[in-house]
């Protein structure tokens, strides 16, 4: 080889590898709690104070199920593994789990208290099972903080509709279900989209449309698994729900990789949350 040549390409790997260490530390950098902004710090502080209250108020005294508890406890960790990279700039690394299905599955079972523990669960479980690089620690106690908000508020809803505890039917579930999907997914990607734009300098809104919308498909088919196999459960079919868990979560996932992809389109969704129902439906 031309030793010219060589020379040439041994310095340009060596600048490569300059440019890609310099990328990693700007990137660490960005992550760090002094690299944030303090409207952003601010906002984090305040979500974390309000998560500890809801953590602490919504604590259950006693588990009258505790197999089922922690059968749903660990159903919440596994599927918080399978993660959905959002489309937000490498610096973030932010993600969403299709745990939802676990966790509505314990709303509909346990009550909202339960529900809480069971969500946390499976927000820590995301943040440091299975993630390209550590979380600062604030960003694990953020996203902690911000899903005991979520469950809370998911579980006022449903009860302020009436929704049932252990419901062996689906008469009288679609309204207080609806609401509490609906409360789960604009209370979650709400409280994250606030968090992005302000350590982005951007509108909260304009996060929240660019990179969150797209992903309402995806807790629509996981939270209408959770109460097909809550329903289930409460039927006495176990492994059936669990079948149900897997499925809805798989066709979440399937459905939140791409904004805008082909999976997010009705004419997919719809038929698949009607095959599931179909499965009880005797």
């Amino acid at each position: 080889m031309n030793p010219g040549l060589a020379a040439a390409a041994i310095a340009r790997i060596r600048a490569l590898a300059r440019w890609a260490e310099t990328t990693d530390a700007s990137r660490s950098g960005a992550l760090a709690w002094r690299g944030l902004p303090p409207a952003a710090r601010h906002y984090v502080v305040t979500v974390v104070v309000i998560g500890a209250a809801t953590l602490v108020a919504s604590f259950p005294l006693t588990f009258p199920r505790p197999v089922l508890f922690a059968v749903l406890l660990v159903a919440s960790c596994v599927t918080s593994v399978w993660k959905v990279n959002l489309p937000i700039g490498l610096t973030s690394g932010s993600t969403l789990s299709v745990s939802y299905a676990a966790h509505l599955t314990s709303l509909l079972l346990l009550g909202p208290r339960h529900a809480v523990l069971v969500a946390v669960a499976g927000a820590w479980t995301q943040c440091v099972v299975r993630v390209k690089r550590p979380y600062p620690l604030y960003r694990t106690v953020f996203s902690i903080a911000a899903e005991a908000i979520t469950m809370a508020a998911t579980g006022l809803s449903y009860a302020w509709l009436g929704g049932p505890i252990q419901p062996i039917v689906f008469s009288g579930l679609s309204r207080p279900l609806v609401a509490a999907i609906a409360t789960y997914f604009f209370v979650n990607t709400g409280l994250v989209a606030g968090a992005i734009g302000k350590s982005a300098g951007r509108p909260v809104w304009m996060v929240w449309r660019d990179d969150f919308l797209w992903s309402g498909a995806s807790f629509m088919v996981a939270g209408g698994a959770g109460a097909v196999a809550a329903v289930v459960i409460a039927r006495g079919e176990h492994w059936t729900a669990l079948l149900m868990l897997a499925v809805g979560a798989g066709v979440a996932s399937a459905t939140s990789f791409t904004p805008g992809a082909p999976g997010l389109d009705a004419g997919f969704i719809v038929p698949a949350l009607a095959g599931a129902r179909a499965v009880i439906v005797r």
